[in-house]
């Protein structure tokens, strides 16, 4: 292991920061408007996130499953037989019509049982928010049929492209709190996609990556990572 990515395994388990109990107050109902596309320019960032939906959807799978559900967007996109979530607040897709489509549900990976074998495991905008990113891709790992795949599409923060669509995003969200967006970003998002890719490099042994919209760090605002062939000697060692 290299110093570079063993000083980033032991960054984890990472810690949220203290939140102010003012963004508290508005983190719930903030989360709505952005995941419901309440507001024109949450309209517009729903419609450049479909691309991320659209990468992963790309690739078939007949038993699927998706960490960090949250409000069940992903499984419409998606042709399976049997399709599995992973999701600790069941309240985001509480009364969700796509309830139905699901076949098991658990709050965390750790539940699933490793007698399941997927052949696709997903997660759409979800990994920049794991407290304890290394343990869930290796865990993963372990949840894998024989060349089967993990995918995950990520906003691509880090990039000057992102944070100029963050400011964008900040302005509505100044406009109707008067606060500034960016403590409760830091709050969210603690991985950024390079870490994120590097992880999962560090677990797997053939890893894709393609951005949007241009093919370069700085120019991109999401990023897609398509990872085969999981290093099974490494997790274990990680979960050991």
């Amino acid at each position: 292991m290299s110093d570079n990515i063993a000083t980033l395994i032991s960054s984890y388990p990472r810690k949220r920061p203290f939140l102010p109990e003012i963004y508290q107050k508005i983190h719930a109902n903030e989360y709505s408007i952005n995941r419901e596309g309440k507001s024109f320019l949450t309209k517009l960032s729903q419609y450049a996130e479909s691309w991320m939906h659209y990468q992963v959807r790309a690739l078939k799978g007949e038993a699927i499953l998706e960490i960090g559900a949250g409000g069940l967007n992903h499984p419409q996109y998606e042709t399976y037989k049997h399709y599995d979530i992973i999701e600790p607040y069941k309240e985001a897709h509480a009364g969700s019509d796509n309830l139905k489509l699901i076949r098991n549900s658990y709050q965390y990976i750790q539940e699933v049982p490793l007698s399941n074998k997927y052949d696709k495991i997903l997660s759409v905008a979800v990994l920049e928010h794991l407290e304890d990113l290394p343990q869930v891709i290796a865990q993963a790992c372990f949840l894998l049929k024989e060349n089967s795949v993990f995918q995950a599409a990520v906003p691509n923060e880090g990039g000057l492209l992102w944070y100029l669509g963050m400011c964008l995003t900040g302005l509505g969200f100044r406009l109707r709190n008067k606060m500034s967006y960016f403590p409760l970003m830091r709050y969210e998002h603690l991985n950024k996609s390079k870490e994120i890719i590097n992880i999962i490099k560090h677990f797997f042994k053939d890893v894709r990556v393609k951005r949007f919209p241009l093919p370069i760090h700085h120019l991109s605002m999401y990023v897609y990572i398509e990872a085969y062939h999981p290093r099974l000697d490494v997790c274990q060692r990680y979960l050991k």
